[in-house]
């Protein structure tokens, strides 16, 4: 089987740790970088061992034709250059958040179809092992019936003029940039059919949500999840059942999943193989465009435009 072949757009440090990801897997490399830098992508090309690199996205799509192409741009970018890739029929990772909002969340997912091309959102945390086992000792009903699910999530981010983090232009702010995890780490373990939404936020001078709580429902399992770029906070993930608990420690970055029954039995499942989180993700993409999939089963198209549009609670305020 031939090399599957990525090209990466964006040359920060999202893209990095994708570049070191894809170094980890046998069967596929990144054929080019692209950047609006041509110097920064050059660099980024001698540092990954990567054989081409371009000052110009459409250039790059145009000359190496990859299997799939990699957005790690800001986020208000990302519309335009999904949009340059699925025009142009080319298989689409692009890093979270993927949109702004759920109206552009909805159109280029509905392009995506249109032009019957892959397209997924880099929810990398659904892949890790210590996610998928909690998942499946949930499944399993090791907790019981799951009755709460609560995580936190944030760091102190420092401000400055130039940090996109503080930027409402840019895509800043803790909903965006943090708050994604948590929708999509709780639902993916107790539900994605959520229900009574509610969200409250704090908003800096340059009008970024800097501390978020959203509290939601899952069939009868309340969430609550906080985000943060104001403080630094304990990074957990606990879901609470009848019959125990299941905590994630370091919630999105979890490499241990423990279960703890209300009787006292104790079990840590401890993931001690996994390098760098990007790996599964990376491996469903080349699985769903290698198998013919339009999307992936585990990041669907509804799982993005259903996030946004509780995102958009804060951010469109």
């Amino acid at each position: 089987m031939k090399k599957f072949r990525f090209v990466i757009l964006g040359a920060g440090n999202i893209a990095e740790k994708f570049a070191n990801a894809v170094s980890l897997i046998n069967d596929c490399e990144v054929a080019a970088i692209g950047s609006r830098s041509a110097e920064r992508a050059e660099a980024f090309a001698k540092k990954f061992n990567i054989e081409a690199s371009f000052g110009n996205y459409e250039e790059m799509l145009d000359s190496i034709r990859p299997d799939a192409a990699y957005i790690a741009t800001t986020h208000n970018t990302h519309v335009k250059l999904i949009k340059l890739c699925i025009g142009k029929n080319i298989p689409v990772i692009c890093e979270k958040t993927m949109c702004m909002n759920a109206k552009e969340a909805e159109e280029v997912c509905s392009l995506a179809k249109e032009k019957n091309t892959f397209l997924m959102e880099a929810m990398w945390s659904r892949f890790l092992p210590a996610v998928k086992k909690a998942k499946e000792w949930i499944a399993e009903g090791k907790i019981g019936n799951p009755v709460m699910a609560q995580l936190q999530i944030g760091n102190r981010y420092q401000f400055a003029a130039d940090n996109r983090f503080f930027s409402k232009e840019l895509g800043g702010g803790a909903a965006l940039d943090l708050g994604v995890y948590g929708y999509q780490i709780t639902t993916f373990l107790v539900g994605e059919e959520v229900k009574d939404v509610n969200c409250q936020a704090r908003y800096s001078h340059t009008g970024v949500d800097t501390t978020d709580h959203i509290s939601m429902r899952v069939d009868n399992c309340l969430i609550d999840i906080t985000a943060t770029i104001e403080t630094k906070i304990d990074e957990n993930l606990i879901v609470y059942g009848e019959k125990g608990k299941i905590t994630l420690p370091h919630s999105q970055w979890a490499d241990e999943c423990i279960f703890e029954s209300i009787d006292g039995t104790k079990i840590i499942f401890s993931d001690n193989e996994t390098q760098n989180g990007f790996v599964g993700e990376i491996q469903e993409v080349m699985k769903c465009v290698r198998d013919g999939k339009k999307e992936s089963s585990v990041v669907p198209h509804s799982l993005t435009i259903n996030c946004s549009k509780v995102l958009d609670m804060i951010t469109q305020k």
